[in-house]
């Protein structure tokens, strides 16, 4: 996707959501959406005050409040209890290194449970998180 595909996609995604599209909303959900390393308020606040010097923490931090109530992003809880932020919200599992502390995405895709829960519940986000030790902290042992 080309950067101004990239743009107008959020733009629209924004304004369905009934978000006023502004520039920090926009360069926020950018980073976010381009971004595998799920990064934190503060991370996003840091780079993007290098393009938009006058942004705010608190900016960020309620646009990034604000996305999650409409299902824009989800939260994920690292191994030390900082919230980090991931714009990829199809169906996934996050494996988190108790030891380095990377959290590795891993696609999801068991029908069985899915039909199960849509069968007796109206799923609205689902969060799997499974800690333990990533093969690179295993080997180093």
């Amino acid at each position: 996707m080309t950067p101004e595909n990239r743009k107008a996609h959020i733009g629209k995604k924004l304004k369905k959501a009934g978000f006023k599209i502004t520039p920090q909303r926009t360069a926020i959900m950018e980073y976010l959406m381009t971004s595998r390393e799920h990064p934190s308020a503060e991370t996003i606040y840091k780079e993007l005050r290098k393009v938009y010097p006058s942004l705010s923490r608190n900016t960020v931090y309620e646009a990034l409040e604000s996305f999650e109530r409409q299902r824009l992003v989800f939260d994920i809880i690292d191994r030390d209890g900082i919230r980090r932020y991931d714009a990829h919200t199809e169906p996934h599992i996050h494996l988190i290194c108790l030891e380095c502390g990377e959290i590795i995405d891993v696609p999801y895709d068991d029908r069985r449970i899915l039909s199960k829960v849509k069968n007796q519940f109206i799923p609205e986000k689902s969060v799997f998180y499974i800690y333990g030790r990533c093969k690179n902290e295993k080997e180093a042992k």
